[in-house]
């Protein structure tokens, strides 16, 4: 109970914090081990905060969507993301993860949170959202990723972040956790008439059952060629913070577990 209401009241500071969102766009994110599925909805285009566990993962993540650094320059769709082995069996290698954020049009009368029934149809059935600046013939697209494990995690497995800007797809480079490699690659694609639709798929291969705290921060970005210059990378400092708060909140879950 009180975990949840932490959470809660971390959504509606965020949500009271970015106000301004579209009135007409939100956020849906999907998150599947492929065994299981849950989808989340937020009625802001602008942030989304959930926590859930799924499988053998325990998931907390904060989807944000921004123009960079203005809407003629174009626009960021960013996943921060912490995950911890809720199970802990060893010697064994987690589920291939992934976590899909996507701006899609509003489904009147939702709050933040978990989806299920009719409401479940209505987020999924709901269209990707077009944004309509920059209005110039071509974007740039930027796809990049980033990881933080505890050194005494042992850490293994790979991260990649697939960006989709109107059906065109740029993958960022598929890189180890904690890697020091530049992950991120460009390319780009036509805008239209309607604007641009924008989604991020955060994918994590080959991870090891007992991971606690690892935190992965995405960043895809669809935005006038004269303002590629200016993509932002995922924050290392965020990454770092949401590992902490990682295993503070894993730590938390089991001692629950155990008084139970």
């Amino acid at each position: 109970m009180q975990r949840r209401l932490f959470f809660s009241l971390v959504a509606a500071a965020a949500l009271t914090l970015l106000s301004a969102a579209s009135a007409s766009a939100a956020i849906r994110v999907t998150i599947s081990d492929g065994v299981d599925t849950k989808v989340f909805y937020s009625p802001s285009s602008n942030i989304g905060v959930f926590s859930t566990d799924l499988g053998a993962y325990d998931v907390f993540l904060q989807t944000t969507f921004s123009n960079y650094p203005g809407q003629d320059a174009g626009g960021v769709l960013s996943q921060t993301i912490n995950l911890s082995d809720n199970d802990d069996p060893g010697g064994s290698i987690l589920p291939t993860l992934t976590i899909t954020a996507e701006i899609i049009e509003a489904v009147s009368g939702l709050s933040m949170g978990q989806v299920t029934g009719s409401n479940l149809t209505a987020v999924n059935d709901a269209a990707l959202a077009f944004f309509t600046l920059p209005s110039g013939p071509t974007l740039t697209v930027s796809s990049d990723v980033s990881s933080a494990e505890p050194a005494s995690q042992a850490p293994v497995g790979t991260v990649q972040n697939t960006t989709t800007v109107n059906g065109v797809v740029i993958d960022s480079l598929a890189i180890g956790i904690n890697s020091t490699v530049e992950a991120e690659q460009q390319g780009t694609a036509a805008n239209t008439p309607n604007g641009y639709t924008l989604s991020s798929t955060v994918t994590l291969s080959g991870a090891a059952a007992g991971t606690s705290g690892l935190a992965i921060s995405a960043s895809s970005a669809a935005l006038a060629p004269e303002a590629a210059d200016i993509i932002p990378e995922p924050a290392t400092m965020v990454v770092w913070g949401f590992g902490a708060l990682g295993l503070l909140w894993t730590a938390r879950r089991r001692l629950a577990r155990g008084a139970a």
